[in-house]
């Protein structure tokens, strides 16, 4: 996970909008766009969780899974941070 505790949360956020903006296509690319809605109709959450770890460490562009884990890292920063704020 990356360390995001000495940024600031909307600017880190706009530089994911902004970057996620530029792009020439979707992190979870055209090319899989119908096996990413699949995931979305399976009921076993634990079966959807394997079927999105082999759809992005197996399918889409390296480069692709990189960003996407990064604002996954994020947001999960961000979940925790408002998580213990409320304690």
């Amino acid at each position: 996970m990356c360390d995001f505790s000495g940024e600031a949360d909307h600017v880190v956020c706009t530089l994911i909008k902004q970057y996620l903006r530029e792009m020439p296509e979707p992190l979870c690319t055209f090319e899989y766009a119908e096996e990413f809605m699949y995931v979305a109709s399976v009921d076993d959450k634990l079966e959807q969780l394997e079927i999105l770890k082999d759809l992005i460490l197996e399918s889409i562009p390296r480069e692709n899974a990189t960003a996407l884990e990064f604002i996954i890292s994020f947001l999960l920063y961000e979940l925790l941070t408002m998580a213990s704020d409320k304690k």
